[in-house]
């Protein structure tokens, strides 16, 4: 990226699309929320060993890829089945068997890493600004019953309590009983008496078109209820979730408390990947621009 681009403000959109890999960005053809369109970069010269995940030789073979968004997922599967698409990168899981008994599809494990879900709170503002109704929380939460709303069936998913990708070098359950053992209501109900919570409204962020954040918000919620708590689930797409996500403001101006979401395994791998154990704050946007 030049670097009169790189200095864009982060809270502006870049107005100028520049591409210098094996791809070109065709911006007279793209339709934003619909379709994106990729050209082959003639001028492009690949290196010359294997292509290893984000490394190595990125060697083209089709000469154009439109990347169409598809928000609703009966229709995505219907678009696959009829041929009109080539690949649907994560269908939704109620769908995959649907799709499966389909001889004309394939359906297969592409990513061997999967990727971590998990829910993340609102530092900045009440109540969980208070250490204790974190706590709370984490004294309750049963990774089955988040997961099982995400993904069904059990042969889709494994419990990983590791900060670190499970099956991985760096990975560990040390110190995560909390996330394994038995979930203990009265623990969680005496810790939100401890933190003097006073009733102020947890605002839980939805997006409905995107399945971890949906499903993660739906079951956070109702357990947030059980433990007796003010709770207001806001529903919006991905992108809209996105930018209330950004806001620093108290719940009631249109801040959030929090939303559930997931990282691809590769992210996760070690320390100087994992942005979830990144603990710079309010600086974190700077990781992003660099």
């Amino acid at each position: 990226m030049p670097e009169r681009l790189a200095k864009t403000d982060p809270y502006q959109q870049v107005t100028e699309t520049i591409g210098s890999g094996p791809f070109k960005f065709v911006t007279a053809e793209f339709q934003p929320g619909h379709k994106a369109v990729y050209l082959k970069n003639a001028d492009y010269v690949p290196r010359a060993e294997p292509p290893s995940w984000a490394s190595g030789g990125k060697v083209v073979k089709v000469d154009r890829v439109e990347w169409l968004y598809i928000p609703e997922y009966s229709t995505a599967a219907t678009a696959l089945a009829d041929g009109e698409v080539d690949w649907w990168e994560a269908p939704n899981l109620d769908l995959v068997s649907m799709l499966a008994a389909n001889p004309a599809v394939k359906v297969e494990k592409t990513d061997p890493l999967g990727s971590t879900t998990m829910l993340r709170f609102n530092h900045l503002q009440p109540p969980f600004n208070n250490v204790k109704m974190r706590q709370a929380l984490l004294a309750v939460i049963d990774q089955t019953e988040f997961m099982s709303a995400l993904a069904g069936d059990s042969a889709n998913w494994n419990l990983c309590a590791s900060f670190f990708t499970c099956g991985t070098p760096m990975a560990s359950n040390a110190s995560t009983e909390a996330l394994t053992g038995k979930r203990d209501f009265d623990k969680a109900k005496r810790l939100i008496a401890e933190a003097e919570y006073k009733g102020e409204k947890i605002v839980v962020l939805d997006a409905v078109d995107t399945p971890v954040p949906h499903s993660h918000a739906l079951v956070a919620a109702d357990l947030l209820r059980k433990l007796g708590l003010n709770v207001e689930v806001a529903a919006s797409d991905w992108g809209n979730l996105t930018i209330r996500r950004a806001s620093k403001k108290p719940v009631d101006e249109g801040g959030w408390s929090l939303f559930g979401t997931s990282w691809f395994g590769a992210d996760m791998l070690h320390p100087a990947l994992n942005q979830s154990l990144r603990t710079n704050g309010e600086a974190a946007c700077s990781v992003a621009k660099r």
